[in-house]
């Protein structure tokens, strides 16, 4: 069993299945995957494609990002896409089934759970709930700090609203 993670990694799957047709492979992207007509321009496409359904699994962290690769499998290469019972989501090609599944990596539920049940954890939620008690409107983001996140442009997005916006200053917070 060989486990793949991410976009730059895209290709890996091929190379595996040519060099050990027996391997079972799972691939696991952390990115959203474009929609269709986005995924159509890339001179890499069929490339990409073809690699990702060398593996028994794909993987994906919402649902919306599995419905735009299965929309390629079903546009680009005119590939069958079943549902089966249970939930299963299984794309058809040469004659096996690719498992595409829609799951969020790296939260251990038993970690959480204890957590919350931590003097520090309640401590901030108290803090929190006085922030917020009289607000009207809360906007919560979970943002890292590189170049790519974002965050610069949703601050400066956050930083217009309330200058276009003074009234509500008083009603709104960020997390």
């Amino acid at each position: 069993m060989i486990w793949v993670n991410n976009m730059h990694l895209l290709l890996v799957p091929m190379y595996i299945k040519r060099h050990d047709i027996h391997a079972n492979i799972g691939f696991y992207l952390h990115t959203p995957f474009p929609s269709s007509d986005i995924f159509r321009t890339s001179v890499y496409r069929m490339e990409i494609m073809k690699s990702l359904l060398c593996c028994d699994v794909v993987g994906f962290h919402i649902f919306e990002y599995a419905r735009n690769f299965m929309a390629v499998c079903q546009k680009l290469l005119k590939l069958e896409v079943h549902v089966k019972k249970g939930g299963f989501i299984l794309v058809e090609y040469h004659g096996r089934n690719v498992s595409l599944k829609v799951n969020h990596v790296g939260i251990n539920m038993e970690d959480v759970q204890i957590m919350i049940k931590s003097q520090d954890f309640l401590n901030f939620k108290y803090q929190l709930s006085q922030l917020i008690q009289y607000k009207k409107v809360i906007i919560a983001s979970v943002d890292s700090w590189h170049p790519l996140s974002g965050i610069k442009h949703k601050l400066e997005g956050y930083q217009l609203f309330l200058k276009t916006y003074p009234p509500i200053r008083k009603s709104i917070c960020l997390i």
